[in-house]
Protein backbone atom coordinates (compact mmCIF):
# COMPACT_ATOMS: atom_id res chain seq x y z
CA UNK A 1 0.00 0.00 0.00
CA UNK A 2 1.40 3.09 -0.80
CA UNK A 3 1.50 6.24 1.21
CA UNK A 4 1.31 9.87 0.49
CA UNK A 5 3.04 12.08 3.12
CA UNK A 6 3.22 16.07 3.18
CA UNK A 7 5.89 17.97 3.80
CA UNK A 8 4.72 18.46 7.45
CA UNK A 9 5.58 14.86 8.02
CA UNK A 10 2.32 13.67 8.25
CA UNK A 11 -0.30 11.42 6.38
CA UNK A 12 -2.04 12.88 3.61
CA UNK A 13 -5.79 11.17 4.00
CA UNK A 14 -7.66 9.93 0.91
CA UNK A 15 -10.40 12.21 1.41
CA UNK A 16 -8.60 15.16 0.64
CA UNK A 17 -8.52 16.55 -2.93
CA UNK A 18 -5.30 16.99 -5.21
CA UNK A 19 -5.62 20.77 -4.77
CA UNK A 20 -6.28 20.51 -1.12
CA UNK A 21 -2.85 18.70 -0.99
CA UNK A 22 -0.91 21.00 -2.92
CA UNK A 23 -1.97 23.58 -0.77
CA UNK A 24 -1.74 22.11 2.49
CA UNK A 25 2.00 21.18 1.44
CA UNK A 26 2.47 24.74 0.40
CA UNK A 27 1.45 25.76 3.79
CA UNK A 28 3.16 23.17 6.19
CA UNK A 29 6.61 24.20 4.46
CA UNK A 30 5.93 27.76 6.07
CA UNK A 31 4.37 29.65 2.77
CA UNK A 32 1.15 29.52 1.27
CA UNK A 33 2.46 29.41 -2.77
CA UNK A 34 1.88 32.19 -4.99
CA UNK A 35 2.52 29.59 -7.77
CA UNK A 36 -0.74 27.86 -7.13
CA UNK A 37 -3.04 28.45 -10.56
CA UNK A 38 -3.10 32.14 -11.62
CA UNK A 39 -5.26 34.11 -13.38
CA UNK A 40 -5.56 33.62 -17.14
CA UNK A 41 -3.38 35.77 -19.07
CA UNK A 42 -4.45 37.44 -22.41
CA UNK A 43 -3.24 35.58 -25.25
CA UNK A 44 0.10 35.94 -26.78
CA UNK A 45 -0.20 37.53 -30.07
CA UNK A 46 -3.97 38.83 -29.67
CA UNK A 47 -4.52 41.61 -31.46
CA UNK A 48 -5.80 44.69 -29.56
CA UNK A 49 -6.91 47.94 -31.45
CA UNK A 50 -7.91 51.27 -30.31
CA UNK A 51 -9.50 54.03 -32.38
CA UNK A 52 -10.99 57.40 -31.21
CA UNK A 53 -13.78 58.80 -32.43
CA UNK A 54 -15.55 62.38 -31.57
CA UNK A 55 -17.98 64.16 -32.62
CA UNK A 56 -18.72 68.13 -32.93
CA UNK A 57 -20.68 70.88 -35.00
CA UNK A 58 -20.82 73.61 -36.88
CA UNK A 59 -21.40 76.63 -35.28
CA UNK A 60 -23.10 77.80 -38.24
CA UNK A 61 -25.47 74.52 -38.16
CA UNK A 62 -26.11 73.87 -34.39
CA UNK A 63 -28.12 70.93 -33.89
CA UNK A 64 -26.44 69.07 -36.61
CA UNK A 65 -23.62 66.39 -35.65
CA UNK A 66 -20.44 65.96 -37.64
CA UNK A 67 -18.09 62.55 -36.67
CA UNK A 68 -14.35 62.21 -37.04
CA UNK A 69 -12.24 58.87 -36.71
CA UNK A 70 -8.76 59.00 -35.74
CA UNK A 71 -6.29 56.63 -36.88
CA UNK A 72 -6.20 53.03 -36.04
CA UNK A 73 -3.79 52.07 -33.40
CA UNK A 74 -2.73 48.36 -33.19
CA UNK A 75 -1.35 46.68 -30.13
CA UNK A 76 -0.14 43.36 -30.44
CA UNK A 77 0.27 41.34 -26.78
CA UNK A 78 3.74 39.93 -26.42
CA UNK A 79 4.34 36.67 -25.71
CA UNK A 80 5.47 36.03 -22.03
CA UNK A 81 7.14 33.14 -20.95
CA UNK A 82 6.24 31.39 -17.28
CA UNK A 83 6.67 28.87 -15.01
CA UNK A 84 5.71 27.79 -11.42
CA UNK A 85 7.07 24.37 -9.91
CA UNK A 86 4.83 22.93 -6.90
CA UNK A 87 5.50 20.19 -4.33
CA UNK A 88 2.95 17.55 -4.80
CA UNK A 89 3.52 15.07 -1.79
CA UNK A 90 5.51 12.22 -0.89
CA UNK A 91 4.82 8.87 -1.62
CA UNK A 92 6.59 6.31 0.45
CA UNK A 93 6.61 3.18 -2.40
CA UNK A 94 6.11 0.27 0.07
CA UNK A 95 3.79 2.26 2.19
CA UNK A 96 3.91 2.35 6.37
CA UNK A 97 6.71 4.19 8.55
CA UNK A 98 9.55 5.48 6.24
CA UNK A 99 12.51 3.24 7.40
CA UNK A 100 16.34 2.49 5.90
CA UNK A 101 16.08 1.50 2.71
CA UNK A 102 12.75 2.52 1.17
CA UNK A 103 11.99 3.77 -1.85
CA UNK A 104 10.25 7.45 -1.72
CA UNK A 105 8.80 9.25 -4.60
CA UNK A 106 9.15 13.09 -4.14
CA UNK A 107 6.64 14.50 -6.49
CA UNK A 108 6.10 18.24 -8.36
CA UNK A 109 3.24 19.87 -10.15
CA UNK A 110 5.18 22.11 -13.43
CA UNK A 111 3.18 24.67 -14.76
CA UNK A 112 3.17 26.82 -17.93
CA UNK A 113 2.08 29.93 -16.53
CA UNK A 114 3.02 31.79 -19.70
CA UNK A 115 0.96 33.60 -22.36
CA UNK A 116 1.96 30.90 -24.65
CA UNK A 117 2.78 27.22 -25.44
CA UNK A 118 6.44 26.31 -24.23
CA UNK A 119 8.46 23.46 -23.77
CA UNK A 120 10.03 22.83 -20.34
CA UNK A 121 13.40 21.14 -19.45
CA UNK A 122 13.57 19.03 -16.66
CA UNK A 123 16.58 18.22 -15.24
CA UNK A 124 17.79 14.54 -14.55
CA UNK A 125 18.88 14.36 -11.28
CA UNK A 126 17.54 16.31 -7.92
CA UNK A 127 19.22 17.95 -4.85
CA UNK A 128 19.33 15.85 -1.97
CA UNK A 129 19.68 16.78 1.82
CA UNK A 130 19.80 14.18 4.23
CA UNK A 131 20.36 10.46 4.54
CA UNK A 132 19.36 9.44 0.91
CA UNK A 133 20.13 9.59 -2.74
CA UNK A 134 18.45 10.30 -5.96
CA UNK A 135 18.44 7.28 -8.33
CA UNK A 136 16.61 8.87 -11.52
CA UNK A 137 14.22 11.66 -12.30
CA UNK A 138 11.03 10.82 -14.27
CA UNK A 139 8.18 12.73 -15.74
CA UNK A 140 4.71 12.67 -16.74
CA UNK A 141 2.76 14.72 -19.42
CA UNK A 142 -0.36 12.76 -19.44
CA UNK A 143 -1.42 13.65 -16.01
CA UNK A 144 0.47 10.35 -14.40
CA UNK A 145 -0.95 7.83 -16.61
CA UNK A 146 2.59 7.17 -17.42
CA UNK A 147 6.49 8.09 -16.54
CA UNK A 148 9.04 8.31 -18.57
CA UNK A 149 12.91 8.33 -16.87
CA UNK A 150 14.50 11.79 -17.70
CA UNK A 151 18.10 10.54 -19.14
CA UNK A 152 21.40 11.77 -17.91
CA UNK A 153 21.78 15.99 -18.78
CA UNK A 154 17.82 16.53 -18.37
CA UNK A 155 14.77 16.68 -20.88
CA UNK A 156 13.07 19.07 -23.12
CA UNK A 157 9.43 18.67 -23.44
CA UNK A 158 7.48 18.65 -26.33
CA UNK A 159 5.21 21.80 -26.43
CA UNK A 160 3.41 22.68 -23.36
CA UNK A 161 -0.28 24.35 -24.11
CA UNK A 162 -0.82 27.82 -21.60
CA UNK A 163 -2.05 26.13 -18.23
CA UNK A 164 -0.81 22.81 -18.98
CA UNK A 165 1.22 21.13 -16.55
CA UNK A 166 4.12 18.65 -16.46
CA UNK A 167 4.50 15.94 -13.75
CA UNK A 168 7.75 15.10 -12.27
CA UNK A 169 9.22 12.95 -9.29
CA UNK A 170 12.81 12.26 -8.06
CA UNK A 171 12.67 8.64 -7.16
CA UNK A 172 14.95 8.94 -3.64
CA UNK A 173 16.34 5.71 -1.61
CA UNK A 174 16.57 6.27 1.86
CA UNK A 175 20.15 5.26 2.79
CA UNK A 176 20.55 2.18 5.05
CA UNK A 177 22.38 3.70 8.07
CA UNK A 178 19.67 6.79 8.02
CA UNK A 179 18.50 7.44 11.80
CA UNK A 180 15.39 7.94 13.18
CA UNK A 181 14.25 11.54 13.33
CA UNK A 182 16.31 12.33 10.67
CA UNK A 183 15.31 15.07 7.95
CA UNK A 184 15.16 14.45 4.15
CA UNK A 185 14.98 17.42 1.71
CA UNK A 186 15.22 17.19 -1.92
CA UNK A 187 14.93 20.24 -4.25
CA UNK A 188 13.79 20.10 -7.75
CA UNK A 189 15.13 22.59 -9.52
CA UNK A 190 17.56 25.42 -9.17
CA UNK A 191 16.25 29.15 -8.56
CA UNK A 192 18.80 30.39 -5.66
CA UNK A 193 16.55 30.99 -2.51
CA UNK A 194 15.95 27.41 -2.98
CA UNK A 195 13.04 28.18 -0.22
CA UNK A 196 9.48 27.67 -1.95
CA UNK A 197 8.93 31.25 -1.25
CA UNK A 198 7.56 33.67 -4.29
CA UNK A 199 11.74 34.18 -4.91
CA UNK A 200 11.49 30.33 -6.41
CA UNK A 201 9.13 31.06 -8.99
CA UNK A 202 9.06 32.49 -12.87
CA UNK A 203 12.03 33.73 -11.90
CA UNK A 204 14.67 35.26 -15.01
CA UNK A 205 17.05 32.80 -16.40
CA UNK A 206 19.22 35.62 -17.18
CA UNK A 207 21.58 35.91 -14.48
CA UNK A 208 22.93 32.01 -14.54
CA UNK A 209 21.94 31.11 -18.31
CA UNK A 210 20.72 27.63 -18.69
CA UNK A 211 21.89 25.04 -15.83
CA UNK A 212 21.28 21.22 -16.30
CA UNK A 213 19.85 21.48 -12.37
CA UNK A 214 17.19 23.57 -13.60
CA UNK A 215 13.43 23.26 -14.11
CA UNK A 216 12.71 26.06 -16.87
CA UNK A 217 10.78 27.44 -20.12
CA UNK A 218 12.41 26.69 -23.33
CA UNK A 219 10.52 28.58 -26.37
CA UNK A 220 8.90 27.06 -29.21
CA UNK A 221 10.82 26.91 -32.69
CA UNK A 222 8.77 29.65 -34.74
CA UNK A 223 6.00 27.77 -36.79
CA UNK A 224 5.37 25.58 -34.24
CA UNK A 225 1.00 24.85 -34.00
CA UNK A 226 -0.14 27.46 -31.66
CA UNK A 227 3.35 29.46 -31.33
CA UNK A 228 3.28 33.02 -31.57
CA UNK A 229 6.54 33.80 -33.47
CA UNK A 230 9.48 35.25 -31.73
CA UNK A 231 11.26 35.30 -28.17
CA UNK A 232 9.27 35.94 -25.29
CA UNK A 233 9.66 39.40 -24.32
CA UNK A 234 10.53 38.17 -20.56
CA UNK A 235 12.91 36.21 -21.61
CA UNK A 236 13.00 32.20 -20.69
CA UNK A 237 11.83 32.02 -16.97
CA UNK A 238 12.88 29.23 -13.89
CA UNK A 239 11.32 27.89 -10.91
CA UNK A 240 12.36 25.24 -8.01
CA UNK A 241 9.96 23.61 -5.32
CA UNK A 242 11.69 21.08 -1.79
CA UNK A 243 9.87 19.37 0.21
CA UNK A 244 11.14 17.14 2.97
CA UNK A 245 10.22 14.34 5.68
CA UNK A 246 11.30 12.38 8.37
CA UNK A 247 12.29 9.05 8.85
CA UNK A 248 10.70 6.40 11.15
CA UNK A 249 12.33 3.69 14.01
CA UNK A 250 15.35 2.42 13.79
CA UNK A 251 16.35 -0.57 13.67
CA UNK A 252 13.96 -2.56 11.23
CA UNK A 253 16.82 -5.76 10.48
CA UNK A 254 18.66 -7.30 11.95
CA UNK A 255 20.58 -10.82 10.97
CA UNK A 256 22.75 -13.31 13.20
CA UNK A 257 23.69 -16.35 14.79
CA UNK A 258 20.71 -18.82 15.60
CA UNK A 259 18.02 -17.41 18.13
CA UNK A 260 20.50 -14.39 18.33
CA UNK A 261 19.45 -11.97 15.56
CA UNK A 262 20.96 -8.68 17.23
CA UNK A 263 23.92 -10.41 17.98
CA UNK A 264 27.29 -7.54 18.19
CA UNK A 265 30.83 -8.90 16.66
CA UNK A 266 33.84 -7.19 17.75
CA UNK A 267 33.00 -3.71 16.03
CA UNK A 268 29.67 -3.69 15.25
CA UNK A 269 26.22 -5.93 14.36
CA UNK A 270 27.93 -6.07 11.14
CA UNK A 271 30.58 -8.54 12.17
CA UNK A 272 28.81 -11.20 14.47
CA UNK A 273 29.44 -14.74 13.69
CA UNK A 274 28.75 -18.38 14.75
CA UNK A 275 31.73 -20.92 14.81
CA UNK A 276 31.76 -24.83 13.97
CA UNK A 277 33.54 -27.50 13.05
CA UNK A 278 34.36 -30.27 10.64
CA UNK A 279 35.41 -33.51 11.68
CA UNK A 280 39.15 -34.38 10.95
CA UNK A 281 39.82 -38.20 10.96
CA UNK A 282 41.60 -39.61 13.57
CA UNK A 283 45.69 -39.69 13.11
CA UNK A 284 45.38 -37.06 10.71
CA UNK A 285 48.74 -35.46 10.28
CA UNK A 286 48.10 -31.55 11.09
CA UNK A 287 50.13 -30.05 8.61
CA UNK A 288 48.44 -32.08 5.74
CA UNK A 289 45.63 -30.67 3.51
CA UNK A 290 41.97 -32.32 3.91
CA UNK A 291 38.70 -32.39 2.20
CA UNK A 292 36.76 -30.86 4.92
CA UNK A 293 32.92 -32.39 4.67
CA UNK A 294 30.06 -30.01 4.88
CA UNK A 295 28.29 -28.08 7.75
CA UNK A 296 25.36 -26.18 8.14
CA UNK A 297 24.75 -23.30 10.29
CA UNK A 298 21.29 -22.16 11.11
CA UNK A 299 21.16 -18.08 11.57
CA UNK A 300 18.28 -15.95 12.54
CA UNK A 301 16.73 -12.68 11.19
CA UNK A 302 14.12 -10.51 12.82
CA UNK A 303 12.21 -7.37 11.41
CA UNK A 304 12.60 -4.92 14.20
CA UNK A 305 10.20 -2.54 13.00
CA UNK A 306 7.00 -1.68 14.95
CA UNK A 307 4.38 -1.29 12.21
CA UNK A 308 5.62 -2.38 9.28
CA UNK A 309 6.57 -6.10 7.36
CA UNK A 310 9.48 -6.67 5.31
CA UNK A 311 11.02 -8.70 2.83
CA UNK A 312 14.56 -9.39 3.05
CA UNK A 313 16.95 -11.72 0.27
CA UNK A 314 20.01 -13.27 1.33
CA UNK A 315 23.35 -13.70 -0.32
CA UNK A 316 27.02 -14.81 0.35
CA UNK A 317 29.00 -12.12 0.68
CA UNK A 318 32.78 -11.97 0.22
CA UNK A 319 34.99 -11.60 3.38
CA UNK A 320 37.01 -8.65 4.50
CA UNK A 321 39.86 -10.76 3.81
CA UNK A 322 39.45 -11.99 0.15
CA UNK A 323 41.97 -14.80 0.13
CA UNK A 324 40.96 -15.97 4.05
CA UNK A 325 38.59 -18.21 2.17
CA UNK A 326 39.81 -20.61 -0.56
CA UNK A 327 38.13 -20.67 -4.21
CA UNK A 328 35.98 -23.69 -4.78
CA UNK A 329 33.95 -23.22 -1.39
CA UNK A 330 30.75 -23.91 -2.10
CA UNK A 331 27.53 -22.13 0.32
CA UNK A 332 24.01 -23.28 -0.29
CA UNK A 333 21.39 -20.60 1.55
CA UNK A 334 18.21 -22.78 2.33
CA UNK A 335 14.99 -20.93 3.37
CA UNK A 336 11.83 -23.75 3.88
CA UNK A 337 11.60 -24.97 -0.26
CA UNK A 338 14.30 -21.92 -1.62
CA UNK A 339 17.68 -23.11 -2.01
CA UNK A 340 20.26 -21.77 -3.82
CA UNK A 341 24.20 -22.81 -4.06
CA UNK A 342 27.03 -20.25 -5.27
CA UNK A 343 31.12 -20.71 -5.65
CA UNK A 344 33.60 -18.87 -4.51
CA UNK A 345 36.28 -17.61 -7.23
CA UNK A 346 38.76 -16.02 -4.87
CA UNK A 347 37.27 -12.81 -5.13
CA UNK A 348 33.22 -12.91 -5.40
CA UNK A 349 30.63 -15.29 -5.00
CA UNK A 350 28.80 -16.84 -8.52
CA UNK A 351 25.05 -18.15 -8.27
CA UNK A 352 25.71 -21.66 -9.57
CA UNK A 353 22.34 -23.79 -8.96
CA UNK A 354 18.89 -23.09 -7.26
CA UNK A 355 15.43 -24.36 -6.78
CA UNK A 356 12.18 -23.47 -5.57
CA UNK A 357 10.20 -19.75 -5.99
CA UNK A 358 10.03 -16.86 -3.84
CA UNK A 359 6.60 -15.68 -2.55
CA UNK A 360 5.89 -13.77 -6.15
CA UNK A 361 6.47 -17.12 -8.00
CA UNK A 362 9.47 -16.00 -9.33
CA UNK A 363 12.36 -19.10 -9.96
CA UNK A 364 15.35 -18.72 -7.31
CA UNK A 365 18.06 -17.29 -10.31
CA UNK A 366 21.40 -15.17 -9.83
CA UNK A 367 18.87 -12.45 -9.66
CA UNK A 368 16.36 -13.76 -7.60
CA UNK A 369 18.11 -15.05 -3.92
CA UNK A 370 16.53 -16.86 -1.49
CA UNK A 371 13.94 -14.36 0.50
CA UNK A 372 12.28 -14.46 3.91
CA UNK A 373 9.15 -12.73 2.68
CA UNK A 374 6.83 -10.49 4.80
CA UNK A 375 7.62 -10.88 7.72
CA UNK A 376 5.78 -9.96 10.21
CA UNK A 377 7.04 -6.73 12.62
CA UNK A 378 8.92 -8.11 15.66
CA UNK A 379 8.97 -11.86 14.53
CA UNK A 380 12.26 -13.69 13.66
CA UNK A 381 12.49 -16.32 10.89
CA UNK A 382 15.51 -18.99 10.53
CA UNK A 383 17.28 -19.62 7.48
CA UNK A 384 20.36 -22.33 6.69
CA UNK A 385 23.82 -22.13 5.35
CA UNK A 386 25.90 -24.84 4.29
CA UNK A 387 29.34 -24.25 3.61
CA UNK A 388 31.68 -26.87 1.69
CA UNK A 389 35.09 -26.06 1.63
CA UNK A 390 37.64 -27.89 -1.01
CA UNK A 391 39.87 -30.67 -1.23
CA UNK A 392 43.19 -28.59 0.12
CA UNK A 393 42.16 -26.68 2.77
CA UNK A 394 44.20 -26.03 5.63
CA UNK A 395 43.67 -28.00 9.11
CA UNK A 396 42.89 -25.62 12.28
CA UNK A 397 42.39 -22.72 10.68
CA UNK A 398 38.95 -20.36 10.63
CA UNK A 399 37.41 -19.70 7.27
CA UNK A 400 34.82 -17.02 7.40
CA UNK A 401 31.56 -16.77 5.10
CA UNK A 402 29.82 -13.76 5.48
CA UNK A 403 26.23 -13.82 4.95
CA UNK A 404 24.03 -10.91 3.85
CA UNK A 405 20.61 -10.35 4.49
CA UNK A 406 19.17 -6.72 2.40
CA UNK A 407 16.23 -5.01 1.11
CA UNK A 408 16.50 -5.48 -2.38
CA UNK A 409 14.27 -2.27 -3.14
CA UNK A 410 15.05 -2.30 -6.88
CA UNK A 411 14.63 -5.94 -7.28
CA UNK A 412 18.03 -6.30 -9.05
CA UNK A 413 19.06 -9.58 -6.76
CA UNK A 414 22.08 -7.47 -5.36
CA UNK A 415 23.37 -5.73 -2.51
CA UNK A 416 23.20 -2.09 -3.43
CA UNK A 417 24.59 0.93 -1.74
CA UNK A 418 21.44 2.12 0.59
CA UNK A 419 19.33 -0.79 0.50
CA UNK A 420 19.18 -1.78 4.17
CA UNK A 421 21.37 -4.49 5.17
CA UNK A 422 22.71 -6.38 7.66
CA UNK A 423 25.89 -9.01 7.98
CA UNK A 424 26.23 -12.23 10.02
CA UNK A 425 29.33 -14.50 9.78
CA UNK A 426 29.45 -18.28 9.55
CA UNK A 427 33.03 -19.54 10.50
CA UNK A 428 33.95 -22.75 9.89
CA UNK A 429 37.23 -24.16 11.37
CA UNK A 430 38.63 -27.37 10.33
CA UNK A 431 39.47 -28.32 13.42
CA UNK A 432 40.20 -26.01 16.51
CA UNK A 433 41.71 -27.94 19.27
CA UNK A 434 46.15 -27.30 18.50
CA UNK A 435 48.59 -30.34 19.58
CA UNK A 436 52.11 -29.31 19.75
CA UNK A 437 54.67 -31.34 21.16
CA UNK A 438 58.29 -30.55 22.10
CA UNK A 439 61.33 -31.98 23.87
CA UNK A 440 64.37 -31.27 25.68
CA UNK A 441 67.25 -33.21 27.46
CA UNK A 442 68.10 -33.03 30.92
CA UNK A 443 71.37 -34.07 32.26
CA UNK A 444 69.65 -36.76 35.21
CA UNK A 445 72.57 -39.01 36.01
CA UNK A 446 74.12 -38.74 32.79
CA UNK A 447 76.77 -36.34 30.82
CA UNK A 448 75.82 -32.72 30.25
CA UNK A 449 73.52 -31.57 27.82
CA UNK A 450 74.48 -28.74 25.13
CA UNK A 451 72.40 -25.71 25.26
CA UNK A 452 70.49 -26.48 22.16
CA UNK A 453 69.14 -30.17 23.04
CA UNK A 454 68.14 -28.48 27.01
CA UNK A 455 65.65 -25.90 25.66
CA UNK A 456 62.18 -27.03 23.96
CA UNK A 457 61.34 -27.61 20.78
CA UNK A 458 60.28 -29.69 18.28
CA UNK A 459 63.83 -30.25 16.52
CA UNK A 460 65.38 -34.34 17.00
CA UNK A 461 67.54 -33.89 19.90
CA UNK A 462 70.65 -35.98 21.60
CA UNK A 463 70.47 -37.74 24.72
CA UNK A 464 72.52 -40.87 26.09
CA UNK A 465 72.32 -43.09 29.28
CA UNK A 466 71.28 -41.39 32.21
CA UNK A 467 69.71 -38.27 30.51
CA UNK A 468 65.96 -37.73 30.80
CA UNK A 469 63.40 -36.47 28.00
CA UNK A 470 60.81 -34.45 28.71
CA UNK A 471 57.93 -34.22 26.80
CA UNK A 472 55.78 -30.96 26.75
CA UNK A 473 52.10 -31.28 24.83
CA UNK A 474 51.12 -27.88 24.32
CA UNK A 475 47.33 -27.83 23.49
CA UNK A 476 45.51 -24.63 22.01
CA UNK A 477 42.17 -23.87 21.41
CA UNK A 478 42.76 -21.36 18.13
CA UNK A 479 39.17 -20.61 17.43
CA UNK A 480 38.20 -16.95 17.75
CA UNK A 481 37.63 -15.88 21.37
CA UNK A 482 34.38 -14.28 22.73
CA UNK A 483 33.75 -10.70 21.83
CA UNK A 484 30.76 -8.67 21.56
CA UNK A 485 27.35 -10.28 22.32
CA UNK A 486 25.47 -13.43 21.13
CA UNK A 487 28.27 -14.58 18.94
CA UNK A 488 28.59 -19.04 18.87
CA UNK A 489 32.24 -19.82 19.82
CA UNK A 490 33.81 -22.96 20.62
CA UNK A 491 34.91 -24.74 23.38
CA UNK A 492 36.98 -27.91 23.54
CA UNK A 493 35.18 -29.68 26.39
CA UNK A 494 36.37 -33.14 27.39
CA UNK A 495 40.00 -32.63 26.07
CA UNK A 496 41.41 -36.09 26.49
CA UNK A 497 45.14 -36.44 25.57
CA UNK A 498 46.94 -40.11 25.25
CA UNK A 499 50.22 -40.44 25.45
CA UNK A 500 51.38 -43.87 24.74
CA UNK A 501 54.60 -45.26 24.09
CA UNK A 502 53.82 -48.47 22.03
CA UNK A 503 51.05 -47.17 19.78
CA UNK A 504 51.51 -45.99 16.08
CA UNK A 505 54.60 -44.72 15.16
CA UNK A 506 55.78 -43.42 19.10
CA UNK A 507 58.52 -45.74 20.61
CA UNK A 508 59.74 -44.69 23.79
CA UNK A 509 58.61 -47.14 25.58
CA UNK A 510 59.54 -49.73 23.63
CA UNK A 511 62.58 -51.87 23.56
CA UNK A 512 64.27 -50.68 20.06
CA UNK A 513 67.81 -52.04 20.36
CA UNK A 514 66.43 -55.88 21.65
CA UNK A 515 68.84 -55.96 24.53
CA UNK A 516 65.14 -56.64 26.46
CA UNK A 517 64.87 -53.29 28.48
CA UNK A 518 62.54 -51.17 27.40
CA UNK A 519 64.93 -47.50 25.67
CA UNK A 520 63.14 -45.09 28.06
CA UNK A 521 61.80 -45.69 31.66
CA UNK A 522 59.07 -43.96 33.87
CA UNK A 523 60.33 -40.75 36.19
CA UNK A 524 57.49 -41.09 38.84
CA UNK A 525 56.18 -37.21 40.34
CA UNK A 526 57.27 -35.68 36.54
CA UNK A 527 53.84 -35.80 35.28
CA UNK A 528 52.00 -32.45 35.69
CA UNK A 529 49.11 -30.86 33.84
CA UNK A 530 47.76 -28.30 35.97
CA UNK A 531 43.74 -28.29 34.65
CA UNK A 532 44.10 -32.06 34.18
CA UNK A 533 43.92 -35.49 35.52
CA UNK A 534 46.65 -38.00 34.71
CA UNK A 535 46.22 -41.99 34.71
CA UNK A 536 49.31 -44.48 34.17
CA UNK A 537 49.26 -47.88 32.37
CA UNK A 538 50.35 -49.77 34.35
CA UNK A 539 51.15 -47.26 36.94
CA UNK A 540 53.30 -44.76 37.67
CA UNK A 541 56.79 -46.33 38.27
CA UNK A 542 56.59 -48.60 35.14
CA UNK A 543 54.35 -46.67 32.80
CA UNK A 544 53.86 -46.94 29.41
CA UNK A 545 50.69 -44.85 28.80
CA UNK A 546 49.80 -41.78 30.22
CA UNK A 547 46.33 -40.35 29.98
CA UNK A 548 45.50 -36.70 30.60
CA UNK A 549 41.53 -36.00 31.21
CA UNK A 550 41.76 -32.46 31.22
CA UNK A 551 39.08 -30.95 34.19
CA UNK A 552 37.71 -27.93 32.27
CA UNK A 553 36.98 -26.61 28.32
CA UNK A 554 39.69 -25.58 26.91
CA UNK A 555 38.25 -21.78 26.00
CA UNK A 556 38.44 -20.01 22.51
CA UNK A 557 41.95 -18.49 22.30
CA UNK A 558 43.43 -20.52 25.48
CA UNK A 559 46.08 -23.19 26.04
CA UNK A 560 47.17 -25.66 28.24
CA UNK A 561 49.95 -28.16 28.90
CA UNK A 562 50.95 -31.35 29.94
CA UNK A 563 54.25 -32.63 30.52
CA UNK A 564 56.20 -35.94 31.26
CA UNK A 565 59.92 -37.31 31.83
CA UNK A 566 61.56 -40.52 30.41
CA UNK A 567 64.89 -41.45 31.79
CA UNK A 568 67.42 -43.03 28.85
CA UNK A 569 67.98 -46.28 29.51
Amino acid sequence: MKRVISSNKTSIRSKFSYRSLVAGLLIASGVFQLALPTLAQTAAGTTISNTATATYEDPNAPGVPINATSNTVVIKVAEIAGITATPSGIIDVNGGTIQPGDILNYNYTITNVGNDTTKIFIPSTATVAGPGTVSKVQYSVDGGTTYIDVPAGGVTTGSIAVGGTVLARAVVTVSGTATSGSSLAVLLGDTGPNDNTPLTQNQADITDTALAQEVRTVDNPDGTINEVAGAPANGEREASATQQTLIGALPVMVNGPSGVADAVGPSSNNDDFTNKTTFVAPGTDPAAAIDPGAVTFTNTVQNGSTTDPLTMSLLPTPPTTAASLPAGTLVTITSGTQTATYTYNGTTFTFTSGSGTTADGQAISATNPVEIANLAPGITANYQVTVDLPTGSLQLVGYPVPITAFVDTNNDGSITTGELQNTTIDQLYTGYLKLVKESRVLQGTGSAVPAADGTFSTTVKNAGAGNIIEYRITYTNVSSAPVGTGNVTLSANKVVITEDGTAGTNSWAKDNDGNGTVDTSSVPGTSVDATGTIIFTPDEATATKYVDTVNIPVAPNTSGTFTFQRKVN
